[in-house]
């Protein structure tokens, strides 16, 4: 019986020394249920797609453009394409709106470039008033803007009287009454830009060359330089001045009344200007400014 116990006792102990040796070899952690197959395709459960494949969700569109809120003093979105740049107005809103809303980018961006130069000169002016002298880039700058405002070289007085803005609610009227408030009409635009002063040289003026801007950006800056430059638009330059001199803000409605009462089509005399200003109230727009950044 001893015998027998003996043998019983050996092959148990076999046993455990055999179940040792596996789990040493494989450890618990092992779960050959739960390792996925190794291979090409380790790590993807059937029926769904791998986490490279999932497809990009597409682009949101651009916020709505919001008049009141701009009126109100919201920056302005910039121009991100034209004649559509995907965004839209506000519910509610009527097609002149969608005008505003569409060329107020482009007639900033204008008015942003003019005060870049203002500002420029004016240093340049306090730098002189100092008996300070110029360095060789602000010599060539000065008589390069002098050539394109068409003043002397050394009249910084007058440039200074050309080198400013004008009422966002000016241009957007001439803008509005050019075009038949239809953003998309390019042929409109080029007869703006190319009636506001003809037959003067592109370099003049400072346009780009063709199709390198949006239209309403080269039409808009070419009026905003006639204004700056022209006999006709004397009366209008020295009204600004006025305004300059006593710190008032620059009114569009006024300064309509001083632009000339006739204009060659498509461009509108000063009646029209007052009356689509007044009408769409677009002077709630003058102290419009771009958001920050370049679009």
């Amino acid at each position: 019986m001893s015998a027998s116990f003996e043998r019983t006792a050996l092959g148990v102990m076999a046993v455990m020394v055999a179940a040792g040796s596996l789990s040493a070899v494989f450890p618990p952690s092992c779960d050959f249920a739960a390792r996925p197959h190794q291979g090409s395709a380790e790590n993807v459960v059937i029926g769904q797609p791998a986490a490279g494949d999932a497809p990009a969700p597409p682009p949101a569109d651009p916020p709505a453009i919001d008049l009141a809120a701009i009126a109100a003093g919201a920056p302005v979105p910039r121009a991100i394409g034209w004649p559509d740049d995907g965004r839209g107005v506000k519910l509610g809103e009527t097609p002149q709106d969608a005008f505003i809303a569409r060329v107020l980018p482009f007639v900033l961006l204008v008015a942003e470039e003019v005060r870049g130069e203002r500002a420029r000169l004016w240093a340049i002016r306090q730098q002189l008033n100092q008996g300070g002298s110029l360095a060789a880039e602000d010599r060539l700058w000065l008589g390069a803007a002098a050539e394109r405002y068409q003043v002397g070289r050394n009249d910084i007085p007058e440039l200074s009287r050309r080198i400013d803005t004008v009422p966002a609610s000016l241009l957007l009227a001439a803008a509005a009454l050019a075009t038949r408030w239809n953003i998309a009409d390019e042929p409109a635009w080029r007869a703006m830009a190319a009636t506001v002063v003809p037959n003067v040289p592109a370099s003049a003026s400072r346009d780009a060359p063709a199709g390198a801007v949006p239209p309403p950006t080269a039409a808009l800056s070419r009026y905003l330089w006639a204004i700056n430059t022209q006999p006709a638009y004397l009366p209008f330059r020295r009204a600004r001045e006025r305004a300059r001199l006593a710190g008032a803000p620059l009114s569009g409605p006024g300064l309509a009344a001083t632009l000339p009462r006739v204009a060659p089509a498509p461009l509108p005399g000063a009646t029209a200007l007052a009356a689509a200003i007044t009408s769409r109230q677009l002077d709630r727009f003058d102290a419009a400014r771009l958001a920050a950044g370049r679009g």
